[in-house]
């Protein structure tokens, strides 16, 4: 059987069910065999029509499919995968994208021969036993991000409390340091509240919002002063 160019549909027309996130942001206008964005679309790029830009430059000649690597595929797309987004990881603010714009964007560089979630969830938990420098994480808010493997939280703590030390203020909301980061609000809550459970940084929740501080006072009385 010749391999849809359209991933499985549920009922309601959208994807699913490997991964309701990505399956709730995208939809397949059959007749056209174009992806359109929902509420959920990539937030990395502020500006639509340089996202848009970078889209177009992106075409992948030689896109694998099932039927030409047969019962090599999940291994063969988590390879082109991760060269895909390989420079793309080190680039991007925060050193993590969400599955829901690595499906966007891999898709779309594809044209034809759309992956399914599935697909796409089933390779990215291939790079570690691959040994590819990547890996799928999920987040403590259930969302899904590919990242460098050497992008480990006690190195992103280090950049949360240096940006807490030098901001005057002696904490940081998760609203300026997804803005500091240039990075998705869900991605820079995720990062903090990975510094957290390592007790680099606690939260304090207010009326404007969550602050995080760093405990290293907690810890060495400073506080107290």
């Amino acid at each position: 059987a010749q391999p849809s160019a359209t991933p499985p549909a549920c009922p309601d027309g959208r994807y699913g069910p490997a991964d309701d996130a990505i399956a709730e942001t995208l939809d397949f206008d059959a007749g056209t065999k174009t992806l359109t964005f929902g509420v959920a679309a990539p937030r990395h790029y502020d500006d639509s029509t340089q996202f848009v830009s970078i889209l177009t430059t992106m075409g992948i000649s030689n896109p694998v499919t099932k039927e030409i690597a047969g019962s090599m595929f999940t291994e063969q797309l988590a390879r082109q995968l991760y060269g895909f987004f390989e420079q793309r990881l080190r680039d991007t603010p925060g050193n993590m994208i969400q599955l829901t714009d690595v499906y966007c964007m891999y898709n779309r560089a594809r044209g034809t021969a759309l992956i399914s979630p599935e697909d796409l969830y089933s390779a990215c938990l291939l790079f570690e036993p691959l040994k590819l420098n990547a890996r799928l994480r999920k987040l403590d808010s259930g969302v899904l991000v590919i990242q460098p493997l050497e992008l480990d939280d006690q190195r992103a703590a280090e950049k949360i409390l240096e940006l807490i030390a030098n901001n005057g203020k002696a904490h940081i909301t998760t609203a300026e340091f997804s803005f500091h980061l240039g990075t998705p609000f869900v991605l820079a809550q995720g990062q903090l509240e990975a510094a957290e459970k390592i007790q680099s940084v606690c939260r304090d929740e207010t009326m404007e919002g969550t602050q995080w501080y760093s405990t290293e006072p907690f810890e060495t009385g400073a506080w107290e002063g």
